[in-house]
């Protein structure tokens, strides 16, 4: 997957100082400052404030923003070398990749004869459905994993080990791929940090019990700098939720990207592809 026309930029503020809403952001190119949309928000971390990110020009002159953020550049330091990782922060690539394995049947566990795109069943709508190589009808969804840490553990915990030099224990490219990750506002009752992504898990489930299609959850690990993939320890209901979903059925996957910047322009390959343990 090839992106043309990729620009280096640095959040210098979000939300921007113009335009107060979450999803934008002011960027610096050349020493210019421009307004760019962050379809991702702050990405957990990976859009904030002097974050190195990746950005295309909008062509469209109705949009109060100029610039789109594609990826973000995570940069760290292990025995005295440096070590880059491109990831990608834009959520509908993860749909956009999905689909292009579809369309060529690269993927080992669905090779399909047909599919299409954003189709409601029962009260959800699902990024795939289809029919495989054995006439199953399938339906696919698709869920994008920017964020990846050395450790599974909440915020007190990682301060806790950042302050007694015991978090960063792994090299940069052994990290932890987690889903799902983000801000929830506090609550006396427990609630997933995504109410999209626990209800498709709910439905893939009932679909799956009352069926015989085959029902579809694929996770795309958006960075290379992971070793492996799991559901957030943080989560309780989701990942209850992703155990009862195996347990009657559901198949569950992740693949993984390696992204690469030269030229102006990104090129991305999967580099690993497991079904998922919970």
């Amino acid at each position: 997957m090839n992106f043309e026309n990729i620009i280096p930029a640095i959040v210098t503020k979000r939300p921007s100082k113009i335009c107060k809403s979450p999803y934008m952001a002011d960027i610096i190119i050349n020493e210019e400052e421009y307004l760019a949309h962050s379809p991702s928000l702050g990405c957990s971390g990976l859009v904030d404030a002097e974050k190195q990110v990746f950005v295309t020009e909008l062509s469209s002159k109705n949009t109060k923003s100029s610039h789109k953020i594609m990826f973000s550049l995570v940069s760290e330091m292990w025995e005295g070398e440096l070590y880059n990782s491109l990831v990608c922060t834009h959520p509908h690539i993860a749909e956009t990749i999905v689909e292009h394995c579809l369309k060529e049947n690269l993927f080992d566990f669905l090779k399909v004869k047909n599919y299409k795109s954003q189709v409601t069943f029962e009260n959800s709508r699902f990024d795939f459905c289809g029919v495989d190589d054995n006439d199953i009808e399938f339906i696919l969804e698709v869920k994008s994993v920017p964020v990846a840490d050395y450790h599974n553990v909440n915020k007190q915990t990682k301060k806790k080990m950042i302050k007694n030099n015991s978090f960063v224990d792994k090299h940069p490219k052994e990290k932890i791929a987690i889903f799902p990750d983000g801000y929830i506002k506090p609550s006396k009752v427990p609630i997933p940090k995504s109410e999209r992504a626990n209800k498709h898990i709910l439905e893939l489930t009932n679909i799956k019990q009352n069926t015989n299609k085959r029902t579809i959850m694929v996770y795309v690990v958006q960075r290379s700098d992971a070793n492996m993939f799991v559901i957030s320890e943080l989560d309780t209901i989701y990942k209850e939720n992703v155990k009862i979903a195996k347990e009657n059925g559901v198949e569950l996957y992740y693949i993984q990207m390696h992204w690469k910047y030269e030229n102006n322009k990104i090129q991305g390959n999967i580099i690993n592809t497991q079904t998922v343990n919970v």
